[in-house]
């Protein structure tokens, strides 16, 4: 079986774990369906930085368990994640600068606050930002998945015209001590078909103002290229990591993070655009 065709049967798997969760449990099924895929990310987060910065076991324990919490936070009270998130970091950083006062390395000291509070952005606020998508439009099954589906497609099927664009027209290296094979014609390809596939969404929203089709295109745009960047972003963690893979989760993708880079980086900033044009 090629490595492309079993990349698409993992994908179809997990649609249609989506579309299950979606049916038998409407919203709430998709949303603990995500929190559970946030919080393994969560875990494979805190692996490869195991590998780029050694710590004690303590500090992982202490990462999980507050990703846990500040995810069951987020299922009762979704506005009120981000305090949640700042507070959380605020308090592991206290705890660090008191804990082994005499003996640890004041980078390493450093590194274990930054690390931390970084990857509870990241791992936790970032793909958080997406599942509020789904509680934007909770009230309007079954199109509850309609702007959740919209981010995902956007990235995803930018990331695929930039596979299939950098293999026909590639020839410009684009970050090649990041990520060999990315070209900087793939990109372009994937800027286009982010770019299209927020143009078709935007076709089926009751919106009549004027400049909708233009506010389609930069958010297709904008959304597209922060996809892209984080997978590089992901790239990044992984050679220092010297990991192939973040996990084992879905034949052919990796882990979590391989699959959802992308859209951890395009969430936030997708919810905010679609704040900003009143989508």
């Amino acid at each position: 079986m090629s490595p492309l065709l079993v990349r698409v049967l993992s994908a179809a798997f997990a649609l249609i774990v989506l579309f299950l969760a979606g049916y038998l449990f409407q919203h709430v099924g998709v949303l603990w369906l995500g929190y559970i895929v946030v919080f393994m990310g969560c875990n494979e987060y805190m692996r490869l930085i195991q590998k780029i910065q050694p710590h004690k076991k303590q500090y992982r324990l202490l990462f999980l368990i507050s990703s846990a919490v500040l995810i069951l936070l987020d299922s009762v009270h979704p506005d009120q994640s981000d305090q949640a998130i700042a507070a959380f970091v605020v308090l592991y950083s206290v705890a660090v600068i008191y804990r082994d006062r005499k003996q640890i390395d004041l980078m390493d000291k450093f590194k274990y606050i930054l690390f931390f509070a970084f990857g509870l952005v990241y791992s936790v606020m970032f793909p958080l930002a997406a599942l509020s998508l789904i509680q934007k439009n909770v009230d309007s099954a079954p199109f509850f998945l309609f702007y959740f589906l919209y981010l995902l497609a956007v990235v995803f099927i930018g990331d695929t015209m930039a596979y299939f664009g950098g293999r026909t027209f590639g020839n410009k290296k684009l970050m090649p001590a990041l990520s060999p094979k990315k070209t900087v014609e793939g990109m372009a390809s994937g800027l286009l078909g982010s770019i299209l596939c927020s143009l078709f969404f935007t076709y089926y929203l009751p919106i009549e103002s004027p400049t909708k089709w233009l506010a389609a295109v930069v958010i297709g745009f904008i959304t597209g290229l922060c996809g892209q960047s984080g997978d590089l972003f992901e790239s990044l963690i992984k050679r220092l990591a010297d990991e192939k893979d973040s996990g084992r989760l879905l034949p052919g993708h990796g882990g979590v993070l391989d699959r959802l880079d992308g859209v951890y980086f395009a969430a936030p900033v997708f919810a905010y655009l679609l704040a900003l044009f009143k989508f």
